[in-house]
């Protein structure tokens, strides 16, 4: 791109042809979705509507977009938070707490951006006051494991303070059913923690290797 798009307060519009090209309004020029991620690091709003028929289609690119930085490897947000978004959406969505799923992601993910950049201080400063790069690895591996370990926790419980994976009678104001039997609570709590420990290993083998890298 040559030319930028005239900045201000309004949202950059930008609209989808027929044959699916973007066209942005205001710098008179098609864009790829590359163009429309810098224009939101920029700190500038944006907005896809359907030329023909007016639609806003921007929650729908914007996903795209997401999906395309997972693809290379831009790991944005971590297994267990995208697996949790998964398995409760479709439950969220057609329950008559639905209103609110925009308020919890966002609520969500400033929890998670302040839990990681402060995961991140801590790293730095380990790797700024030892001197012996075994023990670094061994400390930030740590540092990093008891974060994974209270992001886990602190999810799952603003999860459920949401209603997500509540059951549905509770979530409508009726009493709950009788909790199933014991074994089977014992082993729905052992795949749950299973599948954190999973999560934790994948986020924490990822960071090893980033670590390795800057070695």
């Amino acid at each position: 791109m040559n030319k930028k798009s005239k900045q201000g307060s309004e949202p950059i519009i930008i609209k989808r042809y027929a044959s699916r090209k973007l066209y942005d309004a205001a710098a008179k020029e098609y864009v790829t979705l590359e163009d429309i991620a810098r224009y939101i690091r920029e700190g500038r709003d944006v907005k896809i509507i359907d030329k023909s028929t007016g639609e806003d289609l921007t929650r729908q690119y914007l996903v795209q977009i997401i999906a395309d930085f997972e693809s290379q490897g831009e790991n944005a947000l971590p297994l267990n938070i995208l697996t949790d978004l998964v398995r409760h959406y479709q439950e969220q969505a057609s329950s008559v707490a639905s209103a609110m799923t925009p308020a919890f992601l966002g609520q969500m993910f400033e929890a998670y951006k302040a839990q990681q950049e402060k995961a991140l201080s801590e790293l730095g400063e380990l790797g700024s006051n030892a001197m012996d790069p075994e023990k670094v690895m061994g400390a930030m591996n740590e540092a990093m494991r008891d974060w994974q370990e209270k992001q886990s926790e602190f999810f799952a419980q603003t999860m459920r303070q949401w209603g997500f994976g509540a059951p549905q009678s509770a979530q409508n104001g009726e009493p709950s059913q009788q909790a199933a039997p014991t074994q089977s609570v014992d082993e729905a709590q052992t795949a749950e923690k299973e599948a954190k420990i999973r999560a934790i290993e994948d986020n924490l083998e990822a960071l090893q290797d980033q670590l390795k890298k800057l070695r």
